[in-house]
């Protein structure tokens, strides 16, 4: 009969070199099951039957593994094998103990993009290394060992550099690339030439100002009722104001009572920086301005924050003289009558012909009187205190003789 031949224990069959089936040798993706047919034949041309038992797969690469065999009858089996870790894996089979095929098979582990995850620098400095932490997961979530990753970075001008990556003991990856030079960075992650990531991860690295060099100015006066403000201007080593933003400064400030109020930081975007804070409370203040961690010079700066008058306190009264004055009672925020000047008043009357002249007068006692001819109408006298309107703004009366 011209069926298949049998293979026994006590004969081993010369074979024909096999015919390999499928796609063993183009490569597969780490998490699949990888299988393959092959034919064996015999030297008398017939097919060779033989049970899945007869096999031996073993699998060398990244990781020993052991495959199996199945026969599909005919002459024709299939081995399979499941591989955890990507890499190219040399496949041998044997019959009896005799090696009837060695091929090898690249894998290629097969990771969904992901969206950035982790944490991302805000900003860096030129000339230093920037760094980030993601997180990559594999088929079930599997990790894949950082050397079957490549990372590709692109300066502002086009320029490509290579990045550095490497996993964490927390299963996590880090990047890492230098950034000589200011300017918007786009850091690509690839596996096996493919990115990883669903959007490029994008750092914009600016001319690092000095912190002996850069300067920081306060207004003459601070009112506790008031914002604080303050400018900071960002300069290089040699004294250079620094063009462009970015810098990240931080800043803080500690009053009399040791209680420390966080600030904000504005950046104009050109090398300049508006510091703001609220202070809660007068006299002496420190306050620390930092950049990554660092003071700036002359830091803490010793800062006077003055009682200033509360507008929600103070009020406008009207003084019962003939033709006209009013009077402006200054408060503090503690609602405590001011018996000093120095807060700035403005005051405007308004009557029947519009834009009334007037004289303020500063009392030097917490008062301001605002003195204007009349005739017969009405009339409306607003006033603010350090730029907000005091209580009762706008007066009305009316005048008549």
């Amino acid at each position: 009969m011209g069926g298949p031949k049998a293979v026994s224990s006590t004969e081993i069959p010369v074979f024909k070199a096999p015919a390999l089936e499928g796609s063993a040798s183009k490569g597969a993706f780490l998490g699949d099951e990888i299988s393959f047919d092959f034919n064996l034949i015999g030297e008398d041309g017939k097919p060779i039957a033989a049970d899945a038992d007869d096999f031996e797969v073993n699998i060398e690469g990244p990781e020993k593994l052991h495959g199996k065999v199945t026969p599909k009858g005919n002459g024709v089996y299939t081995v399979s094998f499941h591989p955890k870790v990507p890499g190219v894996y040399i496949i041998e089979v044997l019959l009896l103990g005799k090696t009837v095929l060695s091929t090898r098979s690249a894998i290629t582990p097969k990771v969904a993009p992901v969206e950035f995850t982790g944490s991302a620098p805000k900003g860096g400095d030129a000339g230093e290394p920037v760094s980030y932490t993601i997180d990559i997961f594999g088929p079930g979530e599997e990790k894949i060992d950082a050397d079957f990753f490549e990372v590709e970075v692109i300066g502002h001008d086009g320029s490509k550099t290579a990045g550095r990556i490497h996993k964490n003991p927390d299963g996590t990856y880090t990047i890492e690339f230098d950034a000589p030079h200011p300017g918007e960075y786009t850091v690509t992650v690839l596996l096996f030439g493919k990115s990883v990531l669903k959007t490029p991860l994008k750092t914009t690295v600016v001319a690092a100002p000095d912190p002996k060099k850069t300067e920081v100015s306060f207004p003459a006066h601070l009112y506790d009722t008031n914002t604080a403000t303050a400018k900071i201007v960002a300069k290089d080593k040699d004294g250079n104001i620094l063009k462009g933003g970015g810098a990240n400064f931080e800043v803080s400030a500690k009053g009399p009572s040791g209680k420390e109020v966080h600030g904000k930081v504005v950046d104009h975007d050109d090398g300049t920086y508006s510091i703001e804070f609220d202070p809660e409370e007068s006299g002496p203040h420190e306050v620390y301005v930092k950049r990554r961690g660092q003071l700036i010079h002359d830091t803490p700066f010793n800062v006077d924050i003055l009682e200033g008058a509360d507008a929600e306190y103070s009020a406008i009264e009207r003084v019962a003289v003939v033709n006209c004055a009013v009077t402006v009672k200054a408060y503090t925020r503690k609602g405590v009558p001011k018996t000093t000047s120095g807060d700035v008043a403005v005051i405007k009357v308004t009557g029947p012909e519009g834009d009334v002249p007037c004289e303020i007068i500063d009392n030097k006692n917490g008062t301001y009187t605002v003195k204007y001819q009349a005739v017969p109408g009405d009339y409306h006298i607003s006033a603010t205190l350090n730029g907000k309107p005091v209580r009762g703004s706008p007066l009305k009366h009316h005048v008549e003789f």
